[in-house]
């Protein structure tokens, strides 16, 4: 989703919003760089109807979140 995209950019850890498209609530649980420091890992809580479905998001130096 690009609204999580966008949160992944810029907020910090901890971060909580509602992806209005879906009326989902998701939170930004951690970050994690590579030793080699040229990918960083996102791990993100998305809830919906009292489920909760963990995805983790990945970049490289430069690229787009997959």
């Amino acid at each position: 989703d690009k609204i999580i995209f966008i949160a992944l950019d810029s907020k910090p850890d901890g971060y909580t919003n509602v992806i209005k498209s879906s009326n989902k609530t998701y939170k930004i649980v951690s970050t994690k760089i590579s030793n080699s420091g040229l990918k960083l890992c996102r791990v993100v809580s998305i809830k919906s109807n009292g489920k909760f479905e963990v995805k983790t998001y990945c970049k490289a130096k430069g690229g787009v979140w997959k």
